[in-house]
């Protein structure tokens, strides 16, 4: 079975499935007052980010970054390194409050969706060119970064809205159906917090995730927030 397990020195503290830590997620969902709310849940089990097994070996050196900046002009909410032996995934990932609607009444996108999507196209346009520069801001946690040229590739994450929402109607399905066969494979992806909440034990499958750090950009640099002698991993 999958666990989550908290380690102080050698002593376990506490040991939840992986389910436990995933469940405790709606309940913060149902009750947030802010999306702050939900990032800090989030920083504080990064277990349960998409994408983190990507390219099967878990972020780079486990760390997990919260509100990087792209230059002056945006903040990511999450962003984390995946690689292999060529290539460089840079994972960005943009959450909302999860009480914002996806659908207006008449089964049209609302506006909220829409500027949100649009973010993550001015994402996606501003870092061209420029991945070897955001991929040089982990440095000061990932100092292996640059010491093997490879080929670099992006995807932005949007989490928005519950999936009761979609089931509403069948013209609320279809629309949200061909968000993701309109999406580009390994680029852009769009999903409901509920997507971040297992309905199986489909991770048994899975390498393991190395043990997880969880840095927020502040005054222009890294700043390690996780409890550095507690440490979350899968087993």
């Amino acid at each position: 079975m999958l666990r989550i397990r908290k380690y102080r020195g050698a002593g376990i503290l506490r040991v939840q499935t992986y389910g436990e830590v995933a469940a405790s997620l709606l309940p913060v969902l149902d009750a947030a007052s802010s999306e702050e709310e939900v990032q800090r849940f989030l920083e504080d089990h990064p277990l349960i980010l998409p994408g983190l097994l990507d390219l099967h070996h878990g972020p780079w050196d486990g760390i997990v970054v919260s509100k990087l900046p792209l230059g002056t002009d945006y903040v990511t909410d999450f962003a984390f390194l995946t690689k292999d032996s060529q290539t460089v995934q840079i994972t960005l990932i943009e959450i909302e409050h999860p009480a914002r609607l996806i659908f207006t009444k008449k089964g049209e996108f609302t506006a909220a969706f829409n500027q949100a999507q649009q973010q993550l196209r001015d994402w996606r346009a501003w870092i061209r060119g420029r991945e070897a520069s955001v991929i040089d801001t982990f440095r000061p946690a990932i100092p292996s970064i640059g010491l093997f040229p490879r080929n670099y590739t992006l995807q932005t994450i949007l989490v928005f809205g519950r999936r009761r929402e979609l089931s509403r109607s069948t013209k609320r399905q279809r629309r949200w159906e061909s968000l993701a066969s309109d999406a580009e494979p390994g680029r852009h992806r769009v999903m409901t917090f509920d997507r971040l909440i297992p309905e199986d034990p489909w991770r048994q499958s899975l390498p393991t995730v190395p043990d997880l750090r969880v840095y927020r950009y502040r005054d222009q640099g890294l700043q390690c927030i996780s409890d550095a002698s507690v440490q979350q991993k899968i087993s």
